[in-house]
């Protein structure tokens, strides 16, 4: 893949030089691609202490089709190596595989008509919440 796909669109909040994001909008696309997701995303970038937040937002009355939102938060430069690292092992497939199983799920599923949400913290790599 060398160039990202319709799908997804990315956006990027300037940081210090002392910061880094710990992935790039080709790797999500190359993880989501892996497992056959295509609904449309939004990738924002933005200087946090956080890791990763992602939602599933359905389609509602003032936008008629799914999509995901995904936030990413930058982390400091001495961790960035170890961090890219878990999140293109762990963390991207994980989030793929979230986003297979809500598309997976029948259209009337009420499952699937609610927003869905996860995230990991960078600081903590077994912090968990999803749904």
């Amino acid at each position: 893949m060398s160039e990202l796909p319709l799908w997804l669109t990315s956006s990027k909040d300037p940081i210090g030089r002392d910061r880094s994001y710990p992935f790039t909008a080709m790797a999500l696309a190359e993880a989501f691609a892996a497992r056959g997701v295509a609904t449309p995303t939004q990738l924002v970038y933005s200087p946090g202490n956080f890791l990763i937040y992602a939602w599933f937002w359905p389609p509602n009355p003032n936008v008629a089709w799914e999509r995901f939102y995904i936030q990413v938060g930058s982390v400091e430069r001495a961790r960035v190596a170890e961090t890219r690292s878990w999140m293109k092992e762990a963390v991207l497939p994980e989030l793929a595989d979230w986003a297979r199983a809500i598309l997976d799920l029948p259209d009337g599923s009420p499952r699937r008509r609610e927003k869905q949400h996860f995230a990991r913290d960078g600081g903590r790599p077994n912090f968990r919440v999803a749904d």
